[in-house]
């Protein structure tokens, strides 16, 4: 009996720092790899900007969806709270104090 619907798609973990790891033709952005990156006291900052990197450099297509846009203005919010009113036991742009 053949199966019905689109064939099932390849699933797996694939580790983007593996000497053998090509990036995709298409790439869907995570907030969270797009807000590590920017921000250089975040403490995986490096290895998310080598995950931007790698599609960058093998022109791979970057797709996001709206609720990204919305999610880096609320982080970009909150930076520049806890820049302006730092809680008083922490130092400005501490990683510890979120």
């Amino acid at each position: 009996m053949t199966g019905r619907g689109r064939p099932v798609l390849p699933r797996g973990v694939h580790a983007f720092d593996a000497p053998t790891w090509q990036p995709p033709q298409t790439v869907v952005l995570d907030t969270s790899v797009v807000v590590e990156a920017l921000l250089p006291n975040q403490p995986e900052h490096h290895a998310c900007l080598g995950v931007l990197d790698q599609p960058a450099a093998s022109h791979s297509a970057v797709l996001y969806n709206r609720l990204l846009e919305i999610e880096l203005w609320e982080a970009t919010f909150n930076l520049a709270l806890r820049e302006r009113h730092p809680r008083k036991n922490c130092a400005p742009r501490s990683s510890s104090c979120q």
